[in-house]
């Protein structure tokens, strides 16, 4: 599991962080930063195509897993954009590349908020994706999002609009 979904981090284009547990910490658009606003667009649509795709890869494992009479397993995952401090924390013995932020906290919100909650993950659900309003604004109308709604989040003292990921857009009209 850790490795298909890691491999759809690097694929595309992001940075894996850390595991904790069974998670994953992602960054998309660092080491070097990104301030143009194009680039860092790309990177919201990125970091959305790649939680589609860790769904799309866990369906596939769960069908695997179900010939082998084991049981079905689900993920959520949060995406936030904005500034974050990116670089080498630690010390002399032990030194790593991470990011942290309030943009950080609020992603790892997204992912736990509600994961009992069938307004916001339903019961058959194998991959919720929780996104920010800014992530929403950046990604466009490349992706059908569902607007879940103001929501007070954990250690954040003014509530955050949250959206849905259902799914990116296939079909786009051509203009004749």
């Amino acid at each position: 599991y850790m490795d298909r979904m890691a491999g759809l981090v690097m694929q595309h284009g992001g940075v894996v962080d850390d595991y904790f547990g069974d998670a994953i910490k992602a960054n998309f658009g660092v080491p070097v930063a990104r301030t143009d606003e194009l680039a860092i667009k790309e990177d919201a649509r990125q970091a959305v195509r790649c939680a589609l795709a860790m769904g799309s890869a866990l369906e596939t494992m769960n069908r695997d897993w179900a010939a082998a009479g084991l049981p079905r397993i689900s993920m959520r995952v949060g995406i936030a954009t904005g500034m974050v401090v990116a670089g080498c924390l630690g010390s002399a013995q032990r030194m790593k590349f991470t990011t942290l932020g309030d943009i950080v906290n609020t992603a790892a919100r997204l992912e736990t908020y509600g994961k009992d909650d069938p307004s916001v993950t339903s019961e058959d659900s194998i991959c919720r994706v929780l996104i920010s309003e800014e992530t929403a604004r950046c990604i466009g109308d490349g992706f059908i999002v569902a607007a879940v709604g103001s929501l007070k989040l954990k250690g954040k003292e003014t509530q955050v609009n949250v959206f849905r990921v259902e799914a990116e857009r296939t079909a786009r009209k051509v203009a004749e």
